[in-house]
């Protein structure tokens, strides 16, 4: 087995994986899989085996799929991911965030993939995604690179309250504070709470560390009041202005 056909699966409902495990046996011939029952184990295997593509759930014991899906941003870029949420997302939205947002993101846009699949989902579909990567195909209902913009979109469809610290190449740092989902917080520099959102979102392939605990004392307290579809849409404006 070419060590490029290798996929990892990430989960910890042994009944996910097991049907997973079947599906994707099927086409043992081009495909190899491993497991992980969590984050830590996923990236553990990632440091020991060449992986072509990554299955995570998000909701996962020990280290979720947010943070792992952090480390496969920061590590990892060439790697495509299929996530799994028992959550939907808004599919108008996510159509317009990725149609304004991705063209911006130059060099992810030809280089990984960022796939949701809501449970319970379609197995075979999710088989037939995994192949057309294989064979190098665009698949439908891809949204291009985990960014910033698909980040936040997959802690708005988690509803998580958590803190995200994002830092570019030269080091500067911003960090934006979410609480149920909801984008709440920001900061960068001097900048008032909105204004440091929309630069940080606007980074250009920064890193991302992502940490579950609300690092603000006003918990549930809005200094942002604007929508974060709305500040990502005016950070693309601002790099279109720009480029």
């Amino acid at each position: 087995m070419n060590a490029k056909n290798t996929i990892l699966i990430a989960e910890d409902d042994p009944a996910v994986r097991n049907m997973l495990l079947r599906a994707l046996g099927r086409h043992a011939d081009r495909v190899e899989t491993r497991i992980a029952a969590d984050g830590a184990e996923a990236i553990k295997i990632l440091s020991t085996v060449p992986i072509r593509l990554l299955i995570t759930d998000l909701r996962m014991p020990s280290v979720d799929g947010l943070t792992l899906l952090s480390h496969i941003h920061n590590h990892y870029r060439e790697m495509p991911c299929i996530v799994m949420t028992a959550f939907a997302a808004d599919e108008r939205e996510l159509e317009i965030l990725f149609r304004c947002y991705q063209p911006n993101i130059k060099d992810l846009a030809n280089s990984k993939s960022l796939c949701f699949f809501k449970k319970p989902f379609n197995v075979q579909k999710l088989v037939s995604v995994v192949l057309a990567h294989l064979n190098h195909q665009a698949c439908d209902g891809i949204l291009s690179g985990i960014s910033i913009a698909s980040f936040i979109q997959l802690i708005a469809m988690e509803e998580k309250t958590c803190s995200v610290e994002v830092t570019t190449r030269s080091g500067e740092v911003g960090s934006l504070y979410f609480f149920k989902g909801k984008l709440t917080d920001a900061d960068y520099q001097q900048h008032d709470a909105e204004e440091a959102a929309v630069r940080i979102m606007a980074f250009e392939n920064p890193k991302i560390a992502y940490t579950d605990q609300y690092k603000k004392s006003h918990a549930g307290d809005r200094n942002i009041r604007s929508t974060a579809m709305a500040l990502l849409l005016e950070a693309s404006r601002r790099k279109d202005d720009s480029g």
